[in-house]
């Protein structure tokens, strides 16, 4: 063999791959879908840096196995392209944002080609591309015409560094998180995505669509719970079928399928298929590919694959993936069916997203409420943004944002009227329980009544107090340790004994955060506590550990649970009854209510720059707000613009873009609005456009996102994991509850990686001159040994330092595999003669497939290698090696090194196809035990010696073995043996007496 060539072969396959299409995904392919992507990036001017491939090289390993395994893969790549950083460049160079990103995203696809990547580039999308944009600007249309986008003046985060507005998760430890400036606060009037629509989880209320009812083995129309289901459905305004399937009791399944086919089944039908019944609508699904608004399976045995319990003529088919893309699935089945067998309740649970719905095994639900669960079940539930994310254990680089958003709080809205006024404060309150507590109130200094109730002897000192606090961002305000506020001069009356209680204002109450004003409990909150004793306010206690502690003086805040005290109707009374009891007296005199608030705001999506999506909405003296007709989209960016950014958008000053007419009633005196689009916006929808990036007709068509949503794999890095998940997740439920999405979530499973940090440890950057680029690595040594070195530095989680004589090894690595192919290659073996295929050899090979197989799985990528390693090691012993064998340990490393497999499986060994369209090899566990074992021999406990012997030796040839030893049999001369111990395939320990044999015959002792 020639050396190996990677400049030469790695770029002769990529144009073959190209030329072939090996990459493309087929719309109309029958096969399982498998749609792997990466969090796409912003193509910036620096070009990528060897940690941009460590992410999209595990999503391509995952790709290319998905294929060998059967899938369909869809596995796009496109680009986050608007934001700042293009701007900022023109500001500085003159040049246009939209030339210098097109420049940027040539040369970033030049790299990411280099590398081999299987994408489907004919799906590629560029946010900034007015084909893409067009449908962010229908998507904000969407959103406008739902209610879920408005505008409002607003306290916002103002960053003078890059002179726009930021999202309160942009701000990290009061600062802006790309340029590090200290963030102000303003009011100003900015769009808004209201997310908080969906906190909480939800169900569409149930249309009037069409049920059909399917009984099990043995039933009927009549049976089980189908006659009470079917009452309570229709009363609810839906048609339901309880067909009567043929010969229950021996049931032929194609009499049953020919049944269903009866029934002319479409999208908008719920079938409730009980037992049997669950069974055979599987197989329906399979056999006509019909799509079904929803399967209820109850009590179904499915999963296994094997016959029916009591019926042999039904298989029980697997709910698959592939019958899951036909209907949305709700699994309920009680874990003590006789029905259901162990396994199916293992493959079932994995299904339910839900706990098991408990039932007696024959699907006799014992409570009325029974029918409002499968009525339920029969229509969408959504479930809400902050669904598990508490649970998920965030990478610590994300944490603070993650604290920004996630976490609710429990307890009431009160209403204390205001002294000698008609207005109201509103207040929510944990501990409506303490209200007899309450002796004064806080108001941020934005808080809209601050201004009417403060009176003239006190309105100095307030503005002053105002103009002081505009100055600190939220963080500051809550992190002060010393507290400050002034007095308003105004009053509140106490909602529950009438007292007046003096207004404050400060700033450690935030006007973005529940209603903007607090009833302040010195005794119960430490903060009240700090602050009334600095300002001499009064502090009483209504709350105690015990009866007998409630007389003890208070030298700091309780915030404690225990019992009420000096609260009239509550004394007595645990905090948690106390509670409750004062919400129900609250509700009942209509002076508040119980409520739950959450950390999570609305999203603030306007910004004052040039580049980004223009939002489509038009400002009409006579009309106010109209929404740009979606003919006459996209609304695209105008070029007679200064980028030079004032506080306004550049586009505020553009004469070509306000030169527009109201769409309703024609007024030239209309303006475009003059705001961007948050980037986030563009990237928390671009999952849906690649299921159909080049529809022009619609965002993308359903039967596609049907065909390809959810998305299987998403990996990416974590630092804006938890803004992204958020958004793109709402627009997923917004879209769903639309009836446009399919899915509820727009990611299956999501994964992150480490970062690739430079030489010296630290994080790579221009300024600290460690930044690697990969087009030198693959110059000097190829693609695929910066691909495995990627996947070798350690687990894919874990940020690791970049390693030259790392790299180099890898490149060794790859190089022995090279050289095995130098040696003799046994194509058949003659007839009698020895084999290469010798029990050592198909050994490795097949502990070698199993371990790549469940460590690529599992992403633990850097270990499958070193088994590969291992297996290479172990070939390289061998004179002469058997081509069916090594044909199988190149299929396993395919997916890790593209370009060095594909010459060898075409050009080496000179197969005619692909060997990325091989299907990826199973192992054989009968070769994967070895034949021989070391067993440890111990005496007393105590290692004396090892001994190789046969895997599957029984005990009694262990000890033998263990004896025969030379070592051992010195230990064992002239002791007596009282007992022999063995550990199958571990060791055998001889424990023996340590007296000479002839004392303790004599019977005497030492």
């Amino acid at each position: 063999m020639n050396p190996y060539d990677h400049k030469t072969i790695e770029t002769k396959w990529q144009h073959m791959w190209d030329e072939q299409q090996l990459h493309r995904a087929d719309d109309a392919n029958s096969k399982p879908k498998y749609y792997a992507l990466d969090m796409y990036p912003y193509p910036s001017g620096a070009g990528l840096h060897v940690g941009h491939p460590k992410g999209y090289t595990a999503t391509d390993i995952i790709s290319r196995k998905k294929r060998m395994e059967g899938c369909e893969v869809l596995h796009p790549m496109g680009w986050d392209a608007f934001g700042l950083p293009a701007e900022n460049y023109a500001i500085k160079t003159g040049t246009p944002p939209a030339e210098s990103t097109e420049k940027n995203i040539e040369t970033f696809t030049r790299q990411i080609k280099s590398l081999g990547f299987s994408y489907d580039w004919q799906r590629e999308v560029a946010t900034c591309r007015p084909d893409y944009y067009r449908w962010t600007q229908w998507w904000f249309l969407f959103l406008y015409k739902q209610g879920l986008a408005y505008k409002k003046e607003a306290p916002v985060n103002w960053c003078p560094g890059c002179v726009t507005v930021l999202a309160n998760e942009q701000v990290v430890q009061g600062c802006c998180e790309r340029c590090d400036s200290a963030v102000e606060q303003k009011k100003m009037n900015q769009w808004f995505f209201k997310i908080t629509d969906f906190i909480e989880d939800q169900r569409t209320p149930a249309k009037p669509v069409r049920a059909v009812l399917l009984h099990g083995w043995g039933g009927s129309p009549e049976s089980n719970f189908l006659p009470w289901l079917k009452a309570e459905l229709e009363k609810a305004g839906w048609q339901v079928d309880v067909p009567e399937l043929p010969n229950a009791e021996n049931p032929d399944p194609e009499a049953w399928l020919a049944a269903l086919d009866e029934l002319k089944m479409d999208e908008n039908t719920v079938v409730v298929g009980h037992s049997l019944g669950g069974t055979i609508i599987t197989r329906w699904l399979e056999l006509n590919k019909t799509k079904l608004k929803k399967v209820v399976l109850v009590g179904a045995p499915t999963q296994t694959g094997g016959k029916h319990p009591k019926t042999e003529s039904v298989k029980a088919l697997p709910v698959s993936s592939a019958i899951r893309q036909l209907a949305e699935f709700e699994i309920l089945y009680s874990a003590d069916d006789p029905f259901v067998t162990a396994a199916d309740t293992a493959a079932l649970s994995e299904l339910c997203a839900e706990p098991i719905w408990q039932f007696d095994g024959r699907g006799h639900f014992q409570e009325k409420e029974s029918a409002e669960i499968l009525q339920a079940a029969a229509t969408s539930k959504t479930s809400g943004l902050l669904s598990g994310l508490d649970k998920i254990d965030w990478p610590e680089s994300t944490k603070i944002s993650q604290r920004n958003w996630i976490g609710k709080s429990e307890g009431a809205e009160v209403d204390f009227a205001v002294d000698g006024s008609d207005e109201k404060i509103t207040v929510f309150t944990t501990r409506p329980d303490t209200l007899f507590g309450c002796t004064f109130m806080v108001l941020a200094p934005e808080h809209e009544l601050v201004a009417s109730l403060t009176t003239d002897e006190q309105r100095a000192e307030v503005e002053k107090y105002i103009e002081e606090a505009a100055s600190k961002t939220d963080l500051d305000r809550q992190s002060e340790k010393e507290k400050t506020g002034v007095f308003t001069g105004g009053y509140a009356v106490n909602p529950v004994n009438g007292e007046k209680v003096p207004i404050w204002i400060a700033d450690y109450v935030l006007a973005s955060y529940g209603t903007g004003a607090i009833m302040a409990v010195p005794a119960h909150d430490e903060r009240d506590f700090e602050f009334a004793q600095k300002f001499g306010i009064e502090i009483k206690r209504v709350v105690a550990k015990s009866v007998e502690d409630a007389a003890s003086e208070l030298s700091e805040a309780e915030t404690i649970a225990g019992i009420a005290i000096n609260s009239d109707f509550l004394d007595g009374l645990p905090t948690a009854e106390a509670k409750t009891k004062m919400i129900d007296w609250l509700e009942e005199k209509k002076l508040g209510k119980g409520e739950t608030t959450y950390k999570l705001r609305d999203w603030l999506v306007s910004r004052q720059r040039y580049w980004g999506c223009p939002i489509p909405i038009i400002h009409c003296p006579s009309c106010g707000e109209v929404p740009v007709p979606e003919d006459q989209l996209p609304v695209e960016l105008p070029t007679d613009v200064d980028f030079v950014p004032t506080g306004e958008s550049p586009l505020h000053q553009s004469e070509t873009f306000h030169d527009v007419s109201c769409p309703k009633c024609g007024s030239k005196e209309a303006r475009r609005e003059s705001d961007t689009m948050d980037t986030f916006v563009c990237s928390s929808w671009y999952f849906f456009r690649f299921a159909d990036p080049q529809n022009a007709n619609e965002m993308a068509a359903k039967e596609l996102l049907a065909k390809w949503m959810p998305v299987d794999l998403y990996v990416g890095g974590a630092e804006h994991t938890v803004l992204h998940l958020l958004y793109s997740r709402f627009f997923t439920k917004v879209a769903r509850r639309a009836g446009i999405s399919p899915v509820d979530e727009p990611f299956a499973k999501l994964r992150h990686q480490g970062m690739i940090l430079g030489e010296d440890g630290n994080k790579m950057s221009k300024s600290k001159g460690n930044v690697i680029n990969p087009d030198e690595i693959v110059e000097k040594y190829g693609a695929d040994t910066l691909r495995c070195y990627e996947m070798f530095m350690g687990p894919f989680a874990d940020s690791c330092p970049w390693s030259t004589s790392g790299t180099e090894g890898i490149h060794r690595f790859l190089m022995k595999i090279w050289r095995l192919f130098e040696k003799d290659i046994e194509e058949k073996p003659a007839a009698g003669c020895p084999t290469a295929a010798t029990p050592d050899v198909r050994r490795i090979i097949n502990q070698t497939i199993k371990k790549v197989t469940e460590d690529t799985d599992n992403f633990k990528f850097n270990t499958a290698i070193s088994q590969m390693m291992i297996c290479v090691n172990e070939l390289g012993k061998k004179d002469t090696l058997p081509r069916p064998l090594l044909q199988r340990f190149l299929k396993l490393l395919a997916p890790y090194a593209p370009h060095m497999t594909e010459e060898i499986w075409r050009d080496v060994l000179g197969n005619p196809a692909s060997i990325h369209l091989e299907s990826w090899p199973e192992w054989h566990e009968k070769w994967i035990a070895e034949d021989n074992i070391t067993l440890a021999v111990q005496v007393n406990g105590k290692l004396r010696d090892t001994i190789q012997v046969a895997a599957d030796i029984s005990q009694d040839d262990a000890i033998k073995a263990a004896k025969a030893t030379e070592k051992v049999q010195s230990w064992l001369e002239g002791k007596e043996l009282v007992k022999e111990i063995v550990v199958p395939g571990k060791l055998v320990n001889l424990v023996i007496n340590n007296l000479p044999a002839p004392l303790i015959e004599g019977g005497r002792s030492a």
